[in-house]
């Protein structure tokens, strides 16, 4: 199980196609903006978070309506290109 949540989602697989395609120092800076962004975004979001009482269905509900809205949204773009 560890192991799997190791693997890097689909924007660090594209972070390495570009680093391997593109200039380095750019692709680089860019990338640690990026991480360095999604991060602190995180810890905000925890922060805001942290005194409250989430459920764990709640979570799962919403994640869900995510998950199915972007499935829709590739989908879309799947279709549009095909």
């Amino acid at each position: 199980g560890t192991f799997i949540a190791e693997w890097g989602d689909r924007t660090q697989i594209a972070m390495v196609g570009q680093h391997a395609a593109l200039p380095l120092i750019p692709v680089f800076l860019g990338s640690l903006l990026a991480f360095a962004l999604l991060t602190l975004s995180a810890v905000a979001a925890a922060r805001m978070l942290q005194s409250q009482k989430i459920s764990e269905r709640h979570v799962h509900a919403v994640s869900s309506v995510f998950f199915a809205l972007f499935t829709l949204i590739s989908l879309g773009d799947a279709l549009e290109h095909f």
